[in-house]
């Protein structure tokens, strides 16, 4: 997990304004810029905290698929275990009666002592390979529940330290409100006086707002990133589909939008560079495009492609037209994001 920076502190971005109210349009721009920097720093630490927080929830969701197969096994294994103790009762009775001729010398048909006595071994032998197998089955229960608690003590711990990254968060988002309304008002008094000052000042100022803008690449945009076509979506990140009654185990690692017109325009969500074009099995023709922050976004089931590898283009920059999802045949666009390997539910960045 990736290291925090130490939450920048009130006492500047105050101190700062108050230079700012005082002093002359330098110190005002200087101000600006202080903060300025403040808030690009405090932009790139909270979009961290959400990746670390991103990766913690990843890691927490296999944590409890293996707590949950683990008590399956285990279930299993005290099935097994009873079944086992049962045969084994069983066994012991019919060892019983044998040993004691009673009953079941009766219905041997005359058979001889030595037969009795093959037969006694054999029971013997049974018994002791049933023995054997009942205590191989308690040892894995042990080790199966040494293993659950493991799991489960790992779970615990991870979610104490995702209450710590939540908290550590909301102070940041806080800071960074603080620091967002101290810059407007800086900008208030500024344009109150006509927005004079220093060229070399201003483009500063003028480059730290983009900065501030992008920082954190496409991971500051969670919530606001336009959908690639218009649309309702028909396929769910992570939803098995079921298909003429049966289910299909197929795991969605994005998302299947079906466009209000057919060949509808699929555009890019994001700012950023196309690094493939042309068909993959499954998807029909796709356009890969990386973007800032080790994001990267696919768009598929495409008819057309408007775009060439190597090609810079903006968000909301036509990538080429709708085509058909190859399962339905139905008029579709298939998007997934992901950072990294890791994919990611597009549900949690797109606008609503």
């Amino acid at each position: 997990m990736r290291p925090l920076v130490t939450l920048v502190s009130f006492a500047l971005a105050t101190g700062a304004a108050g230079a700012a109210a005082a002093g002359d349009d330098a110190s005002k721009l200087r101000a600006e810029i202080a903060l300025l920097e403040q808030l690009e720093r405090v932009g790139g630490q909270v979009v961290s905290l959400q990746e670390a927080l991103d990766d913690l929830g990843q890691e927490q969701g296999q944590l409890t698929y293996q707590i949950d197969e683990a008590t399956r096994k285990v279930a299993a294994l005290e099935r097994r275990i009873a079944t086992q103790r049962r045969q084994l009762r069983r066994r012991l009775r019919s060892l019983y009666k044998l040993s004691r001729g009673g009953a079941v010398r009766l219905v041997l048909d005359g058979a001889g002592g030595g037969d009795l006595q093959q037969r006694l071994a054999a029971a013997r032998l049974i018994l002791r390979r049933d023995v054997r197998e009942l205590q191989l089955y308690r040892r894995e229960r042990r080790e199966l529940l040494r293993e659950h608690d493991r799991l489960r003590q790992a779970r615990d711990a991870g979610h104490r330290v995702e209450r710590q990254l939540e908290q550590r968060r909301a102070e940041l988002e806080k800071a960074r409100g603080e620091q967002r309304r101290l810059v407007r008002q800086i900008e208030r008094r500024r344009a109150s006086t006509g927005g004079k000052g220093s060229r070399a000042l201003l483009r500063q100022i003028a480059e730290l707002r983009y900065r501030v803008s992008t920082a954190g690449g496409l991971g500051a945009r969670r919530g606001r990133l336009p959908r690639p076509v218009s649309g309702a979506v028909v396929g769910s990140f992570g939803v098995r589909r079921l298909e003429g009654g049966r289910r299909l185990e197929v795991l969605r690692q994005g998302i299947t939008i079906r466009p209000g017109s057919r060949r509808a325009r699929v555009q890019a969500v994001a700012a950023g560079t196309v690094r493939l074009t042309g068909p993959l099995d499954g998807y029909g023709q796709i356009v890969l495009i990386e973007h800032a922050g080790g994001y990267f976004t696919l768009y598929g089931f495409l008819s057309r492609i408007e775009v060439s590898a190597g090609q810079r283009v903006k968000q909301g920059e036509p990538l080429g037209r709708a085509g058909l999802d190859p399962l339905t045949g139905d008029p579709a666009a298939y998007f997934e994001l992901r950072r990294g390997q890791r994919a990611l539910d597009p549900a949690g960045w797109l606008r609503r």
